[in-house]
């Protein structure tokens, strides 16, 4: 995923091309962008679908 934010490597890996058809991405931004404490990212197409569905409680 962040290959794709670069030009010559977006055009350099086939695995790439369908990326950009992705509903949401997940990352942890403390093993890939060297934040220094643990972090989840989530970016998604459709947040409202998303929230409902991570609203399911358990008893």
């Amino acid at each position: 995923m962040w290959a794709a934010a670069s030009p010559r490597l977006r055009a350099e890996l086939p695995a790439l091309a369908g990326l950009a058809r992705a509903d949401s991405w997940a990352t942890d931004a403390h093993k890939w962008l060297n934040v220094p404490h643990d972090c989840g990212v989530v970016l998604c197409a459709h947040p409202d679908a998303h929230r409902a569905a991570m609203r399911a409680r358990a008893d």
